[in-house]
């Protein structure tokens, strides 16, 4: 039936429970989390590790006159209009996902980085780069005094109970 898409619903959702100021505090807090509940429950799971509040915050003026351009256009028209508040989200928050992504670097990519730095040597036997062999290469270069504590803390066994 609505054709809009779940980014908007998610800022509509945001904008109707900071507008209507239901609690004497937190709620742009509760408004953040609601925001970020439905991105979640619609199959955005990384939203969770979205910075919205940190966003906001850095344009925090565009933010209230996004409201308060609702609030105007309310009392001229007699109709709420989210648009003010959905061009905000779309502008100030959403648009900037694309810019603080950082694609996550490939095994091969950390194990070639580590054996350009020195931090590793290649092994003749057939390691190709998998962050097993990494790891397996890594520890075998421990000094020798690694390995001493390492066995040692092995050993230790708890005295009692607290």
């Amino acid at each position: 039936m609505w054709a809009v898409k779940n980014l908007h619903k998610a800022a509509i959702l945001h904008f109707a429970f900071a507008y209507y100021h239901p609690y004497f505090d937190g709620n742009g807090r509760t408004a953040r989390l609601f925001h970020l509940w439905y991105l979640v429950q619609q199959g955005y799971p990384a939203a969770l590790f979205t910075p919205f509040s940190r966003y906001i915050a850095e344009n925090k003026d565009a933010y209230y006159k996004a409201y308060e351009r609702v609030e105007r256009n309310a009392l001229i028209s007699g109709y709420t209009d989210v648009t003010p508040c959905l061009f905000y989200f779309c502008n100030e928050v959403y648009n900037r996902l694309q810019v603080d992504a950082v694609p996550p670097k490939t095994d091969l990519e950390v194990y070639q980085t580590a054996l350009a730095g020195g931090k590793i040597t290649e092994k003749p036997n057939g390691c190709s780069g998998s962050m097993f062999c990494l790891l397996m290469v890594q520890s075998l270069s421990l000094p020798q005094s690694s390995w001493k504590r390492i066995s040692e803390t092995r050993r230790m066994q708890p005295v009692g109970r607290l």
